[in-house]
């Protein structure tokens, strides 16, 4: 048998002067994801986008998934709004969501294929 560990969702507040959003990494969130890596154009990959991409990327698949209503402009404007040490915190609790629920052989896998493409990548 096979059991699967279930753990609480990752949630953060994220705090604007006149605004309030909260972004959470559920399965909903993981398709709104899927949604936008499916916007790259064919020059563009995951190797190749800016940080600030990624960024809206990770905050319109989070906060997609508690606000149907939240756009992919939207969420490039809120980008370019936060700070280099809160995307840090935003793009570590988005991979942890993702690593967390893996079991160990998958997680190698993970970082097998993530330091693959980095590598491929500077070429």
């Amino acid at each position: 048998m096979v059991t699967i560990n279930v753990k609480p969702v990752q949630e953060i507040l994220i705090k604007l002067k006149d605004k309030e959003y909260v972004c959470s990494f559920n399965m909903l969130a993981m398709a709104n994801m899927q949604e936008a890596l499916g916007t790259l154009t064919d020059g563009e990959n995951l190797a190749n986008i800016s940080p600030a991409h990624m960024c809206a990327f990770v905050l319109y698949s989070g906060i997609k998934a508690n606000d149907d209503n939240f756009t992919m402009d939207e969420a490039k404007a809120l980008a370019m709004q936060i700070g280099p040490g809160a995307y840090g915190e935003i793009i570590g609790l988005f991979n942890d969501s993702v690593t967390d629920t893996m079991n160990d052989k998958d997680r190698k896998q993970l970082k097998k294929m993530i330091a693959q493409m980095m590598f491929s990548s500077q070429r």
